[in-house]
């Protein structure tokens, strides 16, 4: 599996010849207007830096085959614009050319007590990497890699290490870091997870798995 990060939440993924991209947010507008290739478009999050309508309509219009994986909210933002989508939820499957996914998660973490969560599905890709989103959903199987949020409003230092101590990635990355105190936070999991065999790996380049 090879992943480079294109910005904040988005990345792009090849897992055997399939090139996936997650969550086309408006950090990453510019970066992923021109990209061709892609098979898969996966969505976790309604909000703004995760799903940017423009964004998948660019890749769409590049990418015209491309299959969407996303979540109830985001289907019914992109049914409203005529766009067709898959969903996968909860535990469900599905397979594109031999690649599987499988949802994890329903829910955003909390914001706050008044304000309601949203959705948010993150994915399982072949079984060895795991992207959350927008939540700290524990994966029901071990895991291989994992992109790992480092910095948002809904997080706290605490909750990331106590998460990525109980997924024990072999592998870990950090995302969500468009924001201050991000390279903070991927440094102390760095310093921690190494003494439990957790490498982190800060990379602006492509990552090989």
């Amino acid at each position: 599996m090879k992943i480079k990060k294109i910005g904040h939440s988005c990345l792009l993924i090849n897992e055997n010849g399939l090139n996936i991209v997650t969550d086309p947010g408006s950090f990453t507008a510019e970066a992923i207007k021109g990209l061709t290739g892609i098979n898969v478009i996966l969505i976790c999050d309604e909000h703004m830096d995760h799903f940017d309508l423009s964004s998948v309509q660019a890749l769409l219009k590049n990418n015209p085959e491309a299959k969407i994986i996303t979540q109830k909210s985001v289907q019914k933002l992109l049914a409203d614009t005529g766009i067709e989508s898959s969903v996968v939820l909860d535990k469900q499957q599905t397979e594109v050319r031999g690649v599987k996914f499988e949802g994890c998660g329903q829910k955003h973490a909390l914001l706050h007590s008044s304000i309601p969560q949203s959705d948010n599905t993150g994915y399982i890709i072949s079984n060895r990497f795991f992207y959350p989103g927008d939540a700290l959903t524990l994966p029901h199987k071990p895991i291989e890699i994992l992109a790992l949020p480092v910095a948002g409003p809904w997080l706290k230092m605490s909750e990331v290490l106590d998460f990525v101590l109980a997924v024990k990635p072999k592998f870990c990355f950090p995302v969500h870091d468009a924001m201050a105190g991000s390279a903070f936070m991927a440094k102390m999991v760095g310093q921690i997870g190494e003494k439990e065999n957790i490498k982190m790996v800060i990379t602006d380049g492509e990552m090989e798995f």
